[in-house]
């Protein structure tokens, strides 16, 4: 014996019943407003936080000062902190120092450089390499 089917039709200009079979999404929900606004504290912070190494993302023709021609590796220690490691390296140029350990800061903006390493001589964060002309 064959069997049936019963195939009910649908009316697809009825848009609540195509939701209610599944046919098709329910229209979306406005959204909740107070998730994307933020308080007087939380903006404050927001923009400590984006500014924090803005020296660093400067493009453009800006005078950066006196170039030393001296390329080396730059090795850089720093206070253990949880999560992070304590030696970095970098090469760079020898003018290209200071603007490399002021971004070593902690989440208060305190420097955490111990010492660093530059052309085989150990220098302390206040230190800077000295290079000039001979006399």
């Amino acid at each position: 014996m064959k069997e049936k089917n019963n195939i009910e039709w649908v009316d697809v200009h009825n848009d609540e019943l195509m939701v209610k079979l599944g046919i098709r999404y329910p229209n979306l929900q406005p959204k909740d407003m107070s998730v994307w606004t933020k308080t007087d504290r939380e903006k404050k912070i927001l923009n400590k936080l984006r500014n924090r190494f803005k020296h660093s993302l400067k493009t453009g023709s800006i005078s950066v000062g006196r170039r030393i021609p001296v390329y080396d590796k730059l090795i850089i220690q720093i206070k253990p902190i949880k999560g992070l490691k304590t030696t970095y390296s970098h090469i760079c140029g020898q003018s290209d120092i200071p603007r490399i350990l002021s971004n070593y800061v902690d989440s208060k903006g305190r420097n955490i450089v111990i010492k660093y390493r530059w052309v085989n001589k150990w220098y302390r964060y206040g230190d800077i390499p000295f290079w000039g002309p001979k006399s």
